[in-house]
């Protein structure tokens, strides 16, 4: 497998993302990442060298910003030993270190899933150094789980899969086996098997939160909403400062006709992340459907001077000045709404 082309079409993806989303530190994470292992493959000197930095610089700026979550800290501990200011680097671990760290720990179903993933990677021999280096830091699953997304996307599924068992494996969490299949399952436009995916997951790891998650969203596809909603409520007892969980849980209270429950959870994932502009606009919809317009109107014209969701917020201002009779400006936001430039 050519490593090199893989990453180049991954610096494409990279760049559109910074270019059209907020430098969230996760975004910052993976943009990091990808430098640091691309930047070993590049092989013009300078260019490699350029990309190397642009890696160390994104974890300084994520440093500086006072960021602190775990695969963070697994990078900056892993760069430490693998971009010191010596300059001098330590060799990459041999084939056989890797499986032992990828086999190290772990029950009988994480024993058979390792073998099972080995086998799609194929020699881990034949792995650039550079990727034998990331199986030391769990962090680099991120990296690889969008490469992953990104082949199943433009279709490649067998690329797709060789990348998610090098997500599971650096990450070292079986439970992802699942997630990802889910995810790989989904992408590939295959729904029909995603339920004895999800059971046989949640056999083995019944406390995994994304795999709680992943049973609540396929109830809520299924138009289970009630069971949708069981699931999802656990989800959030087992991580309730998850801001994206508390969303989900609002989202399906609104759609059972819950709009008070509704509005505790999309207040509280705006608590937790105040910049999480789907949640806001959210919010305002519950607003107006428990007949609060005022409110409603107040965080709505806060994001349009934000710029949040344009066409949503349009959309949710036409419905506001709907409400009061003032067909004008109900008229010129419903336009503004349908206008896919604004």
């Amino acid at each position: 497998m050519n490593w090199q082309v893989h990453l180049k079409q991954m610096e494409e993806y990279y760049r559109w993302k910074r270019d059209h989303h907020p430098a969230y530190p996760d975004l910052m994470l993976e943009w990091g990442l990808f430098h640091h292992l691309y930047g070993n493959m590049v092989d013009d000197a300078d260019s490699r060298t350029s990309t190397i930095q642009e890696g160390s610089a994104t974890l300084k700026r994520l440093q500086a910003d006072g960021c602190q979550f775990f695969d963070l800290t697994c990078w900056a501990d892993w760069a430490a030993t693998h971009y010191p200011e010596s300059g001098v680097s330590p060799t990459a671990p041999t084939p056989e270190e890797i499986e032992n760290q990828f086999r190290s720990g772990g029950d009988l179903a994480q024993a058979t899933i390792v073998d099972e993933l080995l086998s799609r990677i194929g020699d881990l021999g034949d792995a650039p150094s550079a990727v034998r280096r990331s199986a030391l830091c769990p962090a680099f699953r991120r990296l690889y789980a969008s490469m992953a997304e990104s082949s199943a996307h433009r279709g490649d599924e067998e690329i797709a899969e060789v990348f998610f068992a090098w997500a599971v494996l650096v990450g070292g969490n079986t439970a992802k086996y699942w997630v990802y299949e889910i995810q790989l399952n989904k992408i590939m436009g295959r729904q029909d098997n995603l339920m004895e995916i999800l059971n046989q997951g949640l056999g083995n790891y019944p406390d995994d939160i994304e795999l709680v998650r992943e049973m609540a969203l396929e109830m809520d596809r299924q138009g289970e909403t009630g069971r949708a909603i069981e699931f999802m409520s656990r989800a959030v007892e087992l991580r309730p400062a998850w801001p994206d969980l508390r969303y989900d849980l609002a989202r399906m209270y609104q759609e059972s006709e819950s709009p008070e429950e509704s509005l505790i959870h999309f207040d509280k994932a705006l608590e937790i992340n105040p910049a999480y502009a789907k949640a806001a606009v959210s919010q305002a919809e519950a607003l107006l459907h428990v007949g609060d317009v005022e409110t409603a109107e107040r965080r709505l014209l806060d994001l349009k001077e934000k710029d949040v969701e344009p066409r949503e917020v349009y959309r949710l201002l036409s419905q506001v000045y709907a409400e009061r009779q003032d067909h004008r400006r109900a008229e010129r936001f419903g336009v503004l709404g349908q206008d896919t430039d604004k």
